[in-house]
């Protein structure tokens, strides 16, 4: 019984080692999908850069013009102030999708699993496991 089963592990492996000789193990439609991937994360470090550049701007103006006056209880831009520090505060959440974008990019070129609200397919990478009980 156990040579039957041993045979059947070797059988197993040595399919699954003439199958990853393929030269191209990605999933068709990957490079596609990775393309998409980095597009996206450029999009969004640029929407994120250009909104940072935007509110420190508006904040850094704000508060020259209120520093050359002295800051007399009198401040002018008081909302412009705000606004800068917001709209630097929002680049954020850009900064981190354009890094998600990335790792997704990486993950789908890898060829490893891959599932999203988006995606309607899944990718699979080709892997054997061992698990051995004791």
């Amino acid at each position: 019984m156990r040579l039957k089963v041993f045979l059947f592990i070797i059988a197993l492996l040595s399919i699954l080692a003439v199958h990853a000789q393929r030269l191209d193990t990605l999933p068709i439609g990957s490079q596609q999908l990775y393309s998409k991937y980095m597009k996206r994360s450029s999009t969004y470090k640029t929407i994120g850069w250009v909104l940072l550049g935007t509110g420190v701007v508006m904040f850094g103006t704000t508060y020259l013009v209120n520093v050359e006056n002295g800051w007399n209880g009198a401040t002018q831009g008081e909302d412009l102030f705000g606004v800068g520090i917001a709209v630097a505060a929002l680049s954020t959440p850009f900064f981190i999708l354009a890094g998600a974008s990335k790792r997704k990019a990486k993950l789908v070129l890898k060829g490893e699993r891959l599932t999203s609200a988006i995606l309607s397919q899944r990718l699979y990478y080709p892997a054997v496991s061992l698990k051995i009980n004791l």
